[in-house]
């Protein structure tokens, strides 16, 4: 299995490098806490646990890592991989490097979104900025959310894969209305 896991941090790091992240396969053994390395050693340990059969214990000693590590490893890399393109363009990558099939269950995301940042000038006007710094005026009204609306909308982006009964509980006494 050790030669499988050398094979899994070689895809894995050729996939990013090909993404422009530049990690190396003693990148992802060392602690470091940046946002690459991080999901280069998560996206390594959920293969490892979710093709090759392996537990949460045995990847785990095989990372020098406790289980519990693992285990929170497994729903944090689904989540990036399904809401940020390059993580997803890169799980896509390392399944055709070694030969898998994408699992049935991960909707990756493969396009980068551009980030646009609403902002109010003096006068009142609401104007948008755009990553390539540009700025324009908005056209119509930016919808006023509701209450319910707000508290659905940060509902499901605390919990992508499902929310837990008691919030779901907590959310229908309070608005009288289904989530």
């Amino acid at each position: 299995m050790k030669r499988k896991n050398e094979e899994i941090k070689q895809a894995v790091c050729q996939a990013m490098i090909s993404e422009k992240h530049f990690v190396g396969t003693d990148d992802l053994m060392q602690k470091t806490r940046s946002m690459e390395v991080v999901f280069g050693r998560s996206l390594s340990t959920f293969i490892l646990w979710a093709y090759y059969g392996q537990g949460s214990t045995a990847v785990a000693k095989m990372w020098k890592m406790d289980h519990s590590t693992v285990i929170h490893q497994r729903s944090s890399v689904v989540n990036k991989i399904e809401a940020i393109g390059w993580c997803g363009r890169t799980y896509l990558k390392v399944c055709e490097t070694l030969g898998l099939e994408p699992l049935n269950y991960i909707h990756p995301e493969t396009i980068t979104k551009p980030v646009v940042k609403y902002f109010k000038t003096e006068e009142g006007e609401l104007l948008v900025r755009r990553p390539n710094g540009t700025k324009s005026q908005v056209e119509g009204k930016l919808t006023e959310w509701t209450p319910e609306q707000r508290a659905r909308m940060r509902i499901l982006r605390k919990f992508p894969g499902g929310v837990p009964r008691d919030i779901i509980e907590r959310f229908e006494k309070k608005f009288k209305t289904t989530l």
